[in-house]
């Protein structure tokens, strides 16, 4: 086995990417039950598996989990490349732990605030999971060329 995985930073990554692999499939499920519940359906295939239900046609019920769902299709997967090159460049593992736990929970805190649409705590959770994410590239960096 690799000696990297046994490092605690490399732990820490490991057990946030799950948790956020966790966060897209809890958002994509989210989506297609409140969809269900709706009975709307995207395609007209769908209609003949589904009786009783309707096509969207205007505002789709489930848009808001679409949307959350994208958020965190566009944010979690740059989280991955960076935090594996950050764990890679042997980070403290205090701060390691502390920046890649902060991204994850502000992660599933904007994806909860998104489907319940609570203001500010949205905007909030979205900025500091990206201030989390810019301190873990710019600490790579930073480590790469002092080593």
């Amino acid at each position: 086995m690799l000696e990297i995985v046994q490092t605690t930073p490399f732990q820490a990554y490991a057990a946030c990417s799950a948790a956020l692999v966790l966060n897209l499939l809890f958002l994509a499920g989210a989506t297609a039950a409140n969809r269900s519940k709706a009975k709307y359906m995207l395609n007209p295939e769908d209609a003949k598996v589904n009786p009783g239900g309707s096509l969207v046609s205007g505002e789709d019920p489930a848009a808001r989990f679409v949307r959350a769902h994208r958020n965190a299709l566009e944010n979690i997967p740059p989280f991955l490349a960076a935090g594996l090159l950050y764990v890679l460049v042997s980070p403290p593992s205090t701060v390691a732990i502390a920046l890649l736990a902060a991204f994850t929970f502000f992660r599933w805190t904007h994806s909860l605030a998104y489907l319940k649409g609570v203001q500010p705590w949205r905007t909030l959770s979205f900025a500091l999971s990206s201030l989390a994410l810019l301190a873990v590239a710019i600490h790579t960096v930073v480590i790469a060329f002092t080593a």
